[in-house]
């Protein structure tokens, strides 16, 4: 309550020691006050009416904190200070430091299998205190608390701390210099699908907006917009994971044919997004540099990401929005008891408020900039496959808001062999429905010379040395591909 002014002059030694504003801490303390009272008349539950003042009391906390966050004054949560000191009403009507207090962040499970949890050492947040309000305040969401359940019950982690650990942020935004947002993370991307033993690549522009409700933490509801799909068809190693989440490796290969896999190139992605993951074998991992979305969940500044063990268990039935886009994509059935037999990277593009926010990039990919992506990929793609070992198609498509369908926006393929002439080559490519013969707009056929004879590493170079040959063939060939459209035929999402 706001001390008449005119106090200031009838009651002067009262108005002297009256604060003009409170501070968290007096707040704090006015908690601590409400709880001891209790103590003092026997009993930890609190009367109504010192639970109705508790609870007004972490509100106004919470209500201070954010305009001080708006004013950009303090970080996304109360300070650990604060939260060391800080008293959170609970479901039983006592007083308990948020730091032992969890909030029901799981409300689509039924309340049986909520009353059946075994919260261990953690209290409930009372009812009054929304899941907002107790997150700012250093709370912690069930979703932690049942994961360390679901440990106990497996007898194995199924999900533990993981990410890059050095200082995240500033490290990754001076990586970009190397990697500029436009068709160099595709390139990247493809590359470390040819390391991994890859034939095919699948990028995807998903446009489509999905449920924010059963996330691995609220936070993340942020992500849940347009983003780009990677799909390649092999399957991600113990090793490749690790690779991930240690920011530097990369450059040099182990191999003389690897550079970098799964290494600094990588890191591309960040361009467009603050929130990568790939879900791979039985592992699905998300990566948070920033560590503002994912640390309820156990991630933190060492390692600013999670990595789940989703066969575990039920993830469609826990957190079903957050692995609902997943499902269906590419043959990813986490219905299945099986290890996923591919690779599949999610991309979710950064809003302008994200990327206002964001210490790794100002980027936000719209669809004027998926145009510009591309026109770069219908002119280049067909040359990355000349020079690639395993990988013999990479495909674009989009699915649009609104819809589940799959749409072939450009493809390109590459088959072995000899052209004798140009006319042999446009031959070759409509038998195999590459071409308009086919029933719809030409396909890229890249037909290059046997790799036991010209490696292909060599194919470009040699080409450009032949003229009247065998190898001008390639060169028409490559010519005639720089205007692919859309495969004629449409693949659906198996939903």
């Amino acid at each position: 309550v706001r001390a008449p002014a005119e106090w200031r002059e009838k009651i002067p030694n009262l108005w002297s020691r009256t604060k003009t504003t409170f501070e968290t801490g007096d707040y704090i303390k006015a908690l601590q006050r409400v709880a001891e009272a209790s103590k003092v008349e026997g009993s930890t539950a609190l009367a109504a009416e010192r639970l109705e003042m508790a609870v007004r009391l972490v509100m106004a906390i919470s209500d201070l904190f954010q305009q001080q966050r708006s004013m950009g004054t303090v970080g996304n949560n109360c300070s650990a200070s604060h939260q060391e000191a800080m008293l959170m009403p609970t479901v039983d009507g006592s007083l308990v430091f948020v730091k032992e207090c969890v909030f029901n962040n799981m409300t689509w499970l039924p309340d049986v299998e909520t009353a059946e949890l075994n919260l261990g050492s953690f209290h409930l947040v009372h009812p009054k205190i929304s899941h907002a309000v107790a997150h700012t305040c250093g709370c912690r969401g069930l979703s932690l608390v049942y994961a360390r359940e679901a440990t106990d019950q497996t007898g194995t982690d199924w999900i533990e701390a993981a990410g890059q650990s050095e200082p995240m942020t500033t490290r990754l935004k001076n990586l970009l210099k190397d990697y500029p947002a436009d068709i160099s993370m595709f390139k990247e991307m493809t590359q470390n699908a040819d390391d991994a033993g890859a034939q095919k690549v699948h990028f995807v522009w998903d446009w489509r907006n999905h449920r924010q409700q059963s996330l691995l933490t609220p936070d993340m509801d942020q992500w849940q917009g347009p983003a780009l799909w990677v799909f390649n068809d092999s399957t991600f190693s113990n090793a490749d994971f690790e690779s991930i989440c240690k920011l530097g490796v990369g450059g040099k290969r182990e191999a003389s044919r690897k550079i970098g896999r799964f290494g600094l190139g990588f890191n591309s992605v960040y361009n467009f997004t603050d929130l990568p993951s790939i879900l791979s074998g039985d592992v699905a991992l998300f990566l948070d540099p920033h560590v503002r979305h994912l640390q309820a969940m156990g991630a933190s500044v060492q390692k600013p990401g999670i990595k789940l063990r989703f066969l575990k268990i039920n993830v469609l039935d826990k957190f079903r929005d957050q692995f609902e886009p997943y499902h269906g994509m590419f043959g990813c059935d986490l219905k299945s008891s099986s290890p996923f037999t591919g690779t599949l990277m999610r991309v979710p593009f950064r809003t302008p408020e994200m990327a206002a926010q964001s210490e790794i990039s100002s980027l936000a990919l719209d669809r004027t900039s998926s145009e510009a992506l591309n026109n770069m990929f219908l002119s280049e793609a067909n040359q990355w496959l000349l020079f690639l070992n395993s990988v013999k198609e990479i495909r674009l498509s989009e699915i649009a808001e609104g819809s589940n369908e799959l749409r072939s926006l450009s493809w390109v393929r590459l088959r072995e062999g000899i052209p004798r002439s140009p006319s042999e080559s446009q031959e070759a490519a409509s038998q195999n429905g590459a071409g308009p013969e086919a029933g719809g707009p030409a396909g890229a056929l890249v037909t290059v010379a046997d790799p036991i004879e010209v490696p292909r590493s060599q194919a470009r170079v040699s080409a450009m040395r032949h003229e009247g040959g065998p190898m001008s063939a390639v060169v028409d060939v490559l010519a005639s591909t720089a205007a692919y459209g859309s495969m004629p035929a449409k693949d659906s999402l198996d939903r």
